[in-house]
C-alpha cells in the first residue's frame, strides 16, 4: 500500500516536474522570443531614426528642436550647422533668441500661445536670422509644439527666403521707381501723399504739386530716335533732382511728365521759387553723343489745402495749369486757377464731337491762293482744314489739329483731306479750266503708318488729278527721324512727280544736311519771320540768308504770311517771286475760290504794278 502510494506519489511529482519544466521551457522560450523582438523593434527603430536623421540634415531648410521653456536648442540638423557657422556644441547653450533677431522672449512666449492652448497645430514667422559673424538673412519659420515629450519641445522648421524676399523686393521696386530714370513713380506718390497730407495738416503747413512737361520731347524723341529720347529723359530726371531738397519728392509719371512733391510750405510763393529755378535751368541744353539739344519745360502748380485736400484733384489741377502754360507760350510756370475746369472740359468736349465729325460731314476745306507776283496771277492754292461743328460752331485747326494727332484721328482726316483736295482741283481744270496746283499739309504721323503713299495714289486714281498738280508740305520734324522711312516715302513720292514742300523753314531744327539729302523743290518762309520784317533787323537778315540759301540750292520760295506791299517789295527787291497771306486773300471756302478763280470776286494782285516789285 505504501509502495503504491509512494509510486503515486513519485509518478504525480514526474507529472508536476515534467509540467513545471515544460512550462519553464515555455516561459524562457517566450521571454528569447520577446526579447529577440524588442532587439528587431529597436534595430527598426535605429534604422528609422537614422533614416529621419539623414532626411532631416539632407533638407536644405534649418530644424531646430528647442526646450519650451529655457528657448535653449536641444537638437539642430546640419542645414542649422552650415548656415549659421557654429558647430554642434556651441547651438547646444545657445537660445534660439540669439538666432531669431526680430523675436524677444515675450514675442516668441506670444507667438506659440495658440500653440499651448490648442487652437493652433502651428504657427508662422517671418523674420531675420543671425549667422555667427553678425550677418543677416531673411526667413520664414514654422513652429509647432510637441507636447508628447517631457518636458515639452518646440519645433522650428526654417526657410531661408533670401532669393524670394530679393525677388520682392525687385517687384516692389518695379512698381514704385520708374526704371529709366530711377526716380519713383506715380504709384510711389500715391504711397507717400497721405502721410505728407497728414503733417502739413498738424503743422498747418501748404504742400504743392508741380506737374512738369518737356515742351519739345515729342520732337527729339520722333525725330532722333528713342536711344536718344530716353537719353534726354534720364538727363531731365537728374536736372530736377539736383535743384530740389532731401524732402521734396521727384517722380516720373508719364513718358515726357514729371511729379514734384514740395513738402513745408509756408506760401504759394515757396512753390513758384522752386518753379522758376527748374525753368531757368532747362534754358541750357543737353548734350547726347556730343549733339545739343534744347527742351524747355512747361509746369503746372496746384497747392493744398488751397485747391483740393487729396491726390487726384491736385495732379489733375496741376495737369491743367501745365496745359495752361504750354498754351501761353511754353517755357513758364503757372498756378491752377478754378477757370481752367471749364478749359479741360471743354477740350473733352471738343474730343468727343471730334470723333464723329467725318462720319456727320462736319468737315471742309478752305483755300487760300498762291500768286506769282511776277505775273500777277495765281499758280497755286493751299488747302487748309476747317471744322464747323452744330454745338460748338466754328472750332479753330489750332484748337482740335493737335487732338486729332493725339487721340489717333488725324490718319483718317488726313486721308479725306488728300481725296478732297485733289477732287477739288480737278474740278477746277474739268469745269473751270484752271490749272492749278493744290497743297496739302501732312501730319508726320501719317508718315508713320507707312500708308502715305497709297492713300497719296488712291487720291490721285480717283480724281484724276495729274501728279503735279498735287504738293505735299511737310514740316521739319518729320526729316530729323532716325530712320530711312521719311527718306525712302519721299523718295516715292518725288519718283511718282509729286512736289514736295518744307513747310515753316527756320521754325524748328533746321539743318541744311537734310536740304541736301532729301528731295524737296520747295521752302516756305514762316509767317513769323516775315511779319517782323519791318521793325526786326535780324528777321529781316535771318530771311535774307534763307532766301540765298534756298536759291543757291535750286529750291523754289514761298512766302507765307504777305499782308502789305511793303513786305511784297521786300521780298520781291530779292526774287521771292510766289507768296500767300492776307494781302492776297484769307482762306475761303472751295465755292468762295471758284468764284475768285471765275473773276466774280475783285483780285488785289490784279492791281500790283510789276516794276514796283521787280528789279
Amino acid at each position: 500500500m505504501y509502495s503504491l502510494l509512494a509510486l503515486l506519489l513519485n509518478l504525480f511529482c514526474i507529472k508536476v516536474s515534467k509540467e513545471y519544466n515544460d512550462s519553464f521551457l515555455s516561459s524562457q522560450r517566450l521571454r528569447y522570443e520577446n526579447t529577440n523582438l524588442l532587439q528587431q523593434l529597436q534595430l527598426e527603430k535605429n534604422k528609422l531614426n537614422n533614416r529621419l536623421g539623414r532626411i532631416l540634415n539632407d533638407s536644405s531648410n534649418e530644424i531646430y528642436v528647442v526646450d519650451a521653456d529655457s528657448f535653449i536648442c536641444l537638437q539642430v540638423n546640419r542645414g542649422v550647422v552650415e548656415n549659421l557657422g557654429y558647430d554642434t556644441d556651441e547651438l547646444a547653450s545657445i537660445s534660439i533668441l540669439e538666432i531669431f533677431t526680430k523675436l524677444d522672449k515675450e514675442a516668441l512666449q506670444n507667438l506659440i500661445t495658440p500653440l499651448t492652448d490648442g487652437s493652433k497645430e502651428f504657427v508662422m514667422h517671418q523674420g531675420e536670422n543671425m549667422r555667427k559673424d553678425g550677418s543677416l538673412y531673411p526667413v520664414e519659420a514654422r513652429i509647432q509644439l510637441s507636447t508628447e515629450d517631457s518636458p515639452p519641445i518646440i519645433i522650428i522648421t526654417v526657410q531661408n527666403i533670401s532669393e524670394r524676399a530679393e525677388w520682392e523686393e525687385k517687384l516692389i521696386y518695379q512698381a514704385n521707381f520708374d526704371l529709366l530714370t530711377g526716380l519713383p513713380n506715380r504709384n510711389y506718390i500715391q504711397s507717400v501723399i497721405t502721410t505728407a497730407f497728414t503733417r502739413a495738416k498738424r503743422k498747418k503747413e501748404k504742400l504743392a504739386v508741380l506737374f512738369l512737361d518737356l515742351d519739345n520731347f515729342k520732337t527729339i524723341n520722333d525725330s532722333l530716335g528713342h536711344r536718344i529720347g530716353d537719353e534726354v529723359l534720364k538727363l531731365t530726371a537728374e536736372r530736377i533732382r539736383n535743384l530740389l531738397r532731401k524732402s521734396d519728392v521727384p517722380a516720373r509719371t508719364g513718358g515726357d511728365e514729371f511729379t514734384v512733391l514740395l513738402e513745408g510750405l509756408q506760401s504759394a510763393g515757396a512753390a513758384s521759387m522752386v518753379a522758376e529755378k527748374l525753368v531757368e535751368a532747362f534754358q541750357q541744353p543737353f548734350v547726347v553723343d556730343e549733339r545739343e539739344l534744347f527742351s524747355t519745360l512747361s509746369i503746372g502748380i496746384s497747392i493744398f489745402p488751397d485747391d483740393g485736400d487729396s491726390l487726384e484733384p491736385l495732379m489733375k489741377y496741376a495737369d491743367m495749369a501745365m496745359y495752361q502754360a504750354k498754351e501761353s507760350g511754353r517755357n513758364k510756370f503757372c498756378f491752377f486757377s478754378k477757370d481752367m475746369c471749364k478749359d479741360a472740359e471743354e477740350q473733352m468736349t471738343i474730343i468727343s464731337h471730334l470723333r464723329n465729325a467725318l462720319v456727320k460731314e462736319e468737315l471742309s476745306l478752305y483755300f487760300q491762293p498762291k500768286i506769282d507776283i511776277r505775273k500777277s496771277r495765281m499758280v497755286g492754292a493751299e488747302a487748309l482744314l476747317r471744322w464747323d461743328n452744330s454745338e460748338l460752331g466754328s472750332v479753330p485747326p489750332n484748337r482740335f489739329i493737335h487732338l486729332a494727332e493725339s487721340m489717333g484721328f488725324i490718319e483718317s482726316i488726313g486721308s479725306w483731306v488728300l481725296d478732297a483736295a485733289c477732287r477739288e482741283a480737278m474740278y477746277w481744270q474739268t469745269e473751270l479750266g484752271k490749272q492749278l496746283q493744290v497743297s496739302v499739309n501732312v501730319s508726320p504721323q501719317q508718315f508713320r503708318t507707312g500708308s502715305l503713299i497709297k492713300t497719296v495714289d488712291q487720291a490721285l486714281a480717283e480724281s484724276g488729278l495729274p501728279h503735279d498738280c498735287l504738293e505735299l508740305e511737310i514740316t521739319e520734324s518729320l526729316l530729323l527721324q532716325d530712320s530711312d522711312q521719311p527718306y525712302d516715302i519721299l523718295k516715292s513720292l518725288y519718283d511718282r512727280g509729286i512736289s514736295l514742300s518744307l513747310d515753316d523753314f527756320g521754325t524748328g531744327y533746321s539743318s541744311l544736311s537734310y536740304l541736301k539729302r532729301f528731295p524737296l523743290q520747295v521752302l516756305k518762309i514762316d509767317r513769323s519771320f516775315i511779319h517782323d520784317l519791318k521793325k526786326d533787323k535780324h528777321s529781316r537778315a535771318l530771311v535774307e540768308a534763307i532766301i540765298a540759301m534756298a536759291q543757291s540750292m535750286k529750291l523754289g520760295i514761298v512766302a507765307e504770311g504777305i499782308e502789305d506791299e511793303e513786305q511784297i517789295s521786300f521780298l520781291g527787291l530779292r526774287n521771292v517771286t510766289v507768296m500767300q497771306g492776307y494781302f492776297f486773300s484769307p482762306p475761303v471756302s472751295a465755292h468762295h475760290f471758284r468764284d475768285i478763280l471765275l473773276g466774280k470776286i475783285a483780285r488785289p494782285w490784279d492791281r500790283l504794278p510789276a516794276q514796283r516789285i521787280i528789279t
